[in-house]
């Protein structure tokens, strides 16, 4: 079954995400909206896209429109998920898809009167990599988990990305920090306490921010999300049996390393095999060879890093499903919670 898509929006996400609709046998983008007509023609054209409409609600209209994406400014990004759910269509939202916690439910909401899906775009948490990690999780690979430190930044500015410090929607907290948040959720589960510290722009737009989170199981998430700095880009989650590591690129991560590790006493460190691992260690060529080896699990990601997000976007509609198990309307609406209580310290 192909199932006809119209595109909300026409920036850079809404033009990243083309090339994974294209490599689908199972949609058929029919028509994109924006409040722009010249940018919706050209979007159109430059992708193939028969209909152009001026208005996303006249386009919402449309019986032929089975789902939308929608990728237009994230402060309206609720609002036209409300719209496009009451008018009868699945949608996939952008993260963030409400700018508040109060705006999200409004959305949900909407998702539950009209029985459609409804499913934010954490495409990250739908990479082969990040589920390895999460079955990891399940199987207590590494134990019970209890730490997490994870980094996600890379330095812009206004000029090069005007879109992400715009007052009202911008900044790295709605930008960045829902994909560390929301995993450290996913991992580590609820959370008892918040607590962070925000830099902003002279214009007040927040820019960085480092994030510590306490969990309701004891656990703690040590986070960060820049516009400042080139950060380490990685995730780490440790518990008392071992760690798994997403190394660099932490956006399209394809690499998994998991250590495993019992507690070690004093004999531990007299014992043969202890002596043979320093020896080793005293061979410089030996250290550099297994610094290049790396080690670790490849999961790709296939030909396209939002390829997977899409598939299952489609695999829900075909079963019927109103929710993701991934990204759960739980787990989006949570994300937002833990921003307002950023924010509520500031």
């Amino acid at each position: 079954m192909t199932l006809r898509f119209g595109v909300i929006g026409t920036g850079a996400m809404a033009a990243a995400m083309m090339p994974a609709m294209r490599l689908s046998r199972e949609v058929d983008v029919v028509a994109v909206a924006s409040g722009n007509d010249a940018r919706a023609r050209a979007f159109a054209e430059t992708h193939g896209i028969r209909d152009v409409y001026g208005e996303a609600g006249v386009m919402l209209r449309e019986q032929t429109i089975d789902a939308v994406y929608i990728a237009n400014a994230t402060g309206k990004h609720s609002e036209t998920a409300i719209a496009a759910l009451l008018a009868g269509k699945h949608v996939l939202c952008e993260k963030p898809f409400a700018l508040t916690a109060v705006e999200g439910e409004k959305v949900l909401a909407a998702a539950r009167e009209s029985g459609k899906l409804f499913m934010e775009g954490l495409w990250t948490h739908f990479l082969p990599a990040y589920q390895r990690v999460h079955a990891l999780v399940r199987d207590a690979a590494v134990g019970e988990p209890k730490h997490l430190t994870a980094a996600y930044g890379y330095p812009t500015t206004p000029e090069l990305r005007p879109r992400l410090f715009r007052r009202d929607d911008g900044g790295v907290l709605l930008d960045v920090a829902v994909y560390p948040i929301s995993l450290a959720l996913r991992l580590l589960g609820p959370v008892a306490d918040v607590t962070a510290i925000v830099t902003r722009n002279q214009e007040r737009i927040d820019t960085d921010a480092a994030i510590q989170l306490r969990h309701e199981n004891g656990g703690v998430s040590q986070l960060s999300a820049s516009f400042d700095t080139l950060t380490s880009n990685t995730a780490v989650l440790s518990g008392r049996r071992g760690a798994v590591t997403i190394p660099a690129p932490v956006f399209g991560a394809e690499q998994v390393i998991v250590e495993t590790a019992a507690p070690r006493g004093p004999a531990d460190d007299a014992g043969a095999s202890s002596k043979f691992k320093a020896a080793l260690k005293q061979v410089p060529i030996l250290r550099k060879l297994k610094s290049a080896l790396g080690g670790g699990e490849h999961h790709p990601y296939g030909r396209d890093q939002y390829l997977p997000q899409l598939t299952h976007f489609l695999s829900l509609i075909a079963a019927g499903k109103t929710e993701s198990d991934i990204a759960s309307h739980a787990l989006s609406l949570d994300t937002l919670r833990v921003l307002d209580r950023i924010r509520e310290q500031e």
